[in-house]
């Protein structure tokens, strides 16, 4: 894919944005649990992106290599052998007995953790920093069979095993949030705690906030409803100069909303591969988040573009659960309200640790 091609959500359409021009739109998605009919598999390998902006933001133009990233410390540095014949980047932070296991979202590495390290006790915490498979410093195979939900939950085992980790927590971020809730299920005996932050139980329903969202910035621009009519229409955009402050706008309201952007924010989001993760556009797991048996705790931002109310219909499924919604948190809320965000991570753990 070429590496100025990106791919947004906007209105109810994801535009496929090759060198500047929009190419392609994908309908909208009033059947989340199947793909249009006239989605050929050209168009398919297009949407290889579509994740990594819906969960996450994206670059244009990043280069792709195997080096590491702004990372000069190799201290706990360990590459694990996969099964699949790749390698994965993982780095141990600190000598405390409670370990904790960051898992990134999609389009991001493990440099967006890098404030947890400041803001967390090196000598009470553990943590584990790990780039999945096509993120940062792990191989990026262009094997697009390689990323998909059950293989990337393998992957976790296989650090899990290699890394002899027990008793221990999962704080996953956006996709890094699902990744976990579907670990923790397949893998019920492995995790003392879960920390799911900024991610609810449904692609179709995130969908559908990003795009209300989206729209509601759209129309306070003067051409905004003429953008939505062209993309609706499948028409080339006139006004790309608006379009690009919509885009903009979004970021700063819900994504970045944190100012300047701190530099590990800029440097998650380089050197990794885009992919498309199958059939994660329909991912659905309320049905099975009873089976969520661990201390859970569910924690998002007012301002994020993620349905906080989906986080409290979690909280009423998941028996041993606790929320808590950063007042002034976008996406990224451990950087927007880190004080808040931190507070209560701590608070959690303490509470099962004395269990």
């Amino acid at each position: 894919m070429a590496g100025d091609t990106v791919a947004r959500s906007v209105s109810k359409f994801i535009y496929i944005r090759v060198g500047g021009q929009i190419r392609w739109i994908y309908p909208p998605l009033n059947k989340p649990n199947t793909l249009p009919a006239r989605l050929s598999e050209k168009n398919m390998k297009l949407l290889l992106t579509i994740v990594i902006t819906i969960f996450s933001f994206v670059t244009k133009g990043q280069q792709l290599d195997n080096t590491e990233n702004q990372d000069q410390d190799k201290k706990g540095v360990k590459y694990i052998d996969l099964k699949e014949g790749y390698k994965i980047w993982t780095k141990r932070v600190g000598d405390g007995k409670i370990i904790i296991l960051l898992i990134h979202g999609s389009g991001n590495n493990h440099h967006c953790f890098e404030i947890f390290r400041d803001k967390l006790d090196l000598k009470k915490y553990q943590l584990i920093y790990y780039d999945q498979l096509g993120s940062n410093n792990s191989d990026k195979p262009t094997d697009s069979s390689l990323y998909n939900i059950d293989r990337f939950v393998n992957e976790v085992e296989q650090l899990r095993i290699d890394l002899e980790l027990n008793e221990f927590y999962i704080l996953g971020h956006s996709w890094g949030g699902a990744l976990a809730m579907e670990y923790a299920i397949k893998y019920p005996n492995n995790v003392k705690g879960l920390i799911i932050s900024n991610k609810g139980y449904s692609t179709p329903n995130l969908i559908n906030s990003r795009v209300k969202l989206w729209n509601e910035i759209a129309k306070g621009y003067a051409s905004g409803q003429e953008i939505i009519k062209q993309l609706e229409s499948g028409k080339q955009v006139s006004d790309t100069s608006t379009l690009k402050k919509i885009d903009l706008d979004f970021e700063r309201r819900y994504l970045r909303t944190i100012q300047p952007i701190p530099e590990p924010m800029v440097n998650s989001r380089k050197n990794n591969r885009r992919f498309y993760i199958t059939n994660y556009s329909s991912w659905d797991i309320y049905d099975r988040l009873q089976s969520i048996k661990e201390p859970t705790l569910l924690i998002g931002g007012d301002r994020d573009f993620v349905d906080k109310h989906e986080l409290f219909q979690m909280k009423k499924v998941i028996p041993d659960s606790y929320i808590f919604i950063c007042p002034n948190g976008g996406h990224f809320s451990f950087w927007d309200d880190s004080d808040n965000y931190f507070r209560e991570v701590e608070n959690f753990i303490n509470k099962t640790e004395n269990k």
